[in-house]
């Protein structure tokens, strides 16, 4: 990560903030750290990892196609961000307990990995109704190539397979094919490991 950093975020007014007042009370700047908190929370500290968050910078007024590279370190408690293509970055303070801190799951247990296309792993980005564990999950993927990358142990991938079920018939049509081919990419994965172990 570059060490010239562009942007400082403190977000110590958040702590102990229900989470619909917050996203209620924050400006589009700070739901865009909000989101880069989500991330890096949702990932082991110490993991530089490139996430699906997209840049939101504008050079020259052409929207940056760059996506967001993470790095939340413990000591001293701080996330570090920045963009891949147009070099933006940012610092994040005093975000644990926020209720973007999505922090808590055992990152050492068996990790499956799901790869979903971009625009399927949008479809379940911008939904709601997803319970906090399998919305951390969500959170938490990241860039590989041209695919995203959601990882986790089976048990939060078989709740994530669930919450997907409660969600299919609420969806617009549009996003009911994407959440299918994303619960069928999750079946196949869990499949595989259980009748395999792998």
């Amino acid at each position: 990560m570059e060490q010239n950093i562009r942007q400082i975020t403190d977000l110590r007014a958040y702590r102990g903030t229900p989470r619909e007042r917050a996203e209620r009370d924050v400006g589009a700047g700070q739901r865009h750290v909000a989101r880069i908190v989500e991330a890096a929370t949702a990932n082991a500290a110490g993991l530089s990892f490139e996430s699906p968050i997209r840049c939101r910078r504008r050079p020259k007024r052409v929207p940056c196609t760059g996506h967001i590279i993470v790095r939340r370190q413990d000591l001293p408690s701080e996330i570090q961000w920045a963009c891949g293509e147009c070099g933006d970055t940012g610092l994040v303070h005093n975000w644990r307990g926020t209720p973007w801190d999505v922090a808590g799951h055992d990152h050492r247990a068996t990790q499956l990995a799901v790869y979903l296309r971009p625009a399927d792993y949008k479809v379940i980005e911008l939904y709601g109704g997803l319970d906090a564990s399998s919305r951390a999950l969500v959170l938490g993927a990241r860039r590989v190539s041209q695919l995203v990358v959601i990882e986790g142990t089976p048990e939060r991938l078989e709740w994530l397979c669930a919450a997907i079920d409660l969600m299919q018939p609420r969806a617009r049509p549009a996003d009911r094919d994407a959440l299918e081919r994303i619960r069928e990419s999750l079946a196949l994965r869990l499949g595989r490991y259980h009748d395999r172990g792998l």
